[in-house]
């Protein structure tokens, strides 16, 4: 059984992650995202965290799939597409990262 409401191989909290990644795609800076978070953690490992999410898309867009067709937004970047397949998947859950880990027992983004 994983923690599902922490991220594997880190403190990090899902719902930090979420709020880090959901800035970012709805455009603001991550620099921003991060000073307006207040995060217990640094401004470089915001951006491992991000390249690690644009790392891992392949990953997520398998197991989203095994739960809801993918939304029909052409135009969007597969980031954006990502987060809101991702959001829509689990849109009655508090925190759609836990909601995956606990679904798929997945890690949301293996190393």
């Amino acid at each position: 059984m994983l923690w599902i409401h922490l991220i594997a191989g880190s403190s990090i909290a899902s719902e930090q992650l979420l709020t880090l990644i959901g800035g970012v795609i709805r455009g603001q800076s991550l620099h921003r995202v991060w000073h307006a978070g207040a995060f217990d953690f640094s401004i470089t490992t915001a951006y491992r965290w991000l390249a690690r999410w644009r790392r891992n898309l392949a990953h997520l867009r398998t197991h989203l799939s095994r739960t809801r067709s993918p939304p029909n937004e052409e135009h969007t970047s597969a980031c954006q597409r990502t987060f809101l397949h991702l959001t829509q998947a689990y849109a009655q859950r508090s925190c759609p990262i836990t909601a995956f880990q606990h679904q798929h027992q997945q890690h949301f983004l293996p190393n």
